[in-house]
């Protein structure tokens, strides 16, 4: 499609309803990859170096599909720059009011482009910032345009942004197989004035005249693709924080655990189901690590200064480990699944063999609690952090 036709293909996207317009858009890369005619890369190129297609299917759609575009290129291809900088700049690019608010966003994606593109090499990439500039000097509209490639670039340490419409996220998880990130999260309140609920009073506490209580619109789990950055599937409002998440070697499941009770969630479908050991399920866990052998998880209840080793698929407890005086305050597993690690509120930290669950050393870091556990697995070292911050590397 060359650039002509492509400027008539976006005015007259402008007639269309929104529906037809979303269609046009959404079927174009796709057409032209299926055209047997010999020069599809370039017509392909034409489009994706085109600033005004790729800001209005940023607005009547939405960033992943754009970026979504330049997965009919060679992997190789250096358009894929530009691809990488817009799952850089998700964050920018999409908001938790975009349906109200979508007018607003096309104009953040020139200064992204701009900010994280200017010091490419690229012919194509600097023929798409030359059209981003031509067609906001066209528009006369406000934008902010980098002078430098001031914004983290593609290919540097940071590859990708999650977005979606989230709260305080309290845990994050990757399963084992490293393609998808569970993530858990705060709750979301709604407020308003007492005697005039925007909702029935139910599980709502008061408060200096007010009333609160969950929104039930914002997803307590969220299952993300690691690969694309999409959101898989969300799972509904709990009414409790997320305390702890583990994805089971299985690779469709994972454990999803509350202050007060502990659920299997599918991965693929978002739904869930209660463990089948029904004391497992209400006590809920503050800690919960899925162990490598696919037949045990190990579990800590919140408060508790008791290790649980459990069996898979009943959930029932073999052997709880119980050498710690204090409350546990941080769990780890040695990447082969050897050790299990842990540290409690006093600052003591214990090393457990895994196979026959005995203890093989127990020793204090700190005065205060144990925060963190992370072993060196290439040097045979054990980072510990407490609660002041302080790090301290033990062989």
């Amino acid at each position: 499609m060359g650039a002509d036709n492509l400027t008539d293909f976006l005015q007259n996207l402008k007639s269309l309803p929104l529906e037809k317009q979303r269609i046009a858009l959404s079927y174009m890369i796709q057409i032209l990859a299926d055209d047997a005619d010999g020069d599809t890369l370039d017509k392909i190129e034409n489009v994706l170096t085109s600033f005004d297609y790729l800001s209005v299917k940023v607005l009547q759609m939405s960033p992943e599909d754009v970026i979504s575009d330049f997965d009919y290129l060679p992997t190789d291809h250096e358009l894929r720059e530009v691809q990488s900088a817009l799952q850089l700049s998700m964050h920018q690019l999409v908001d938790k009011l975009r349906e109200e608010r979508g007018a607003e966003r096309y104009p953040y994606l020139a200064g992204q482009l701009f900010g994280r593109l200017r010091a490419t090499n690229s012919s194509l990439v600097l023929k798409l910032l030359e059209n981003t500039k031509k067609s906001r000097d066209v528009n006369r509209e406000p934008w902010l345009r980098p002078l430098t490639a001031s914004l983290i670039q593609p290919k540097q340490a940071l590859e990708r942004t999650f977005v979606g419409r989230l709260n305080s996220i309290a845990v994050l998880s990757l399963t084992p197989d490293g393609t998808r990130l569970i993530s858990g999260h705060q709750l979301h309140y709604n407020w308003w004035e007492k005697y005039t609920p925007l909702k029935p009073y139910t599980n709502t506490n008061e408060l200096f005249g007010q009333a609160f209580a969950p929104d039930e619109s914002y997803d307590s789990v969220k299952v993300w693709d690691v690969t694309t950055g999409n959101e898989q599937v969300g799972w509904g409002n709990t009414h409790h924080p997320i305390y702890a998440i583990a994805p089971l070697y299985d690779t469709e499941h994972a454990l999803i655990a509350t202050a007060n009770s502990i659920r299997v969630l599918n991965l693929k479908a978002g739904t869930v189901t209660d463990t089948t050991h029904s004391s497992f399920h209400r006590s809920g866990a503050s800690f919960l690590i899925a162990h490598p052998d696919a037949s045990h998880v190990i579990r800590v209840a919140p408060g508790s200064n008791q290790i649980d080793w459990c069996e898979l698929p009943s959930f029932s407890v073999v052997k709880s480990l119980e050498d710690h005086k204090q409350p546990i305050s941080a769990l780890a597993l040695t990447k082969n699944g050897d050790y299990l690690l842990s540290g409690d509120v006093s600052g003591v930290v214990c090393v457990w063999r895994c196979v026959d669950q005995k203890l093989l050393n127990q020793f204090k870091i700190s005065e205060v609690a144990v925060a963190g556990l992370i072993e060196i697995a290439d040097h045979g070292r054990l980072v510990t952090v407490d609660k002041k911050g302080i790090c301290k590397t033990w062989d």
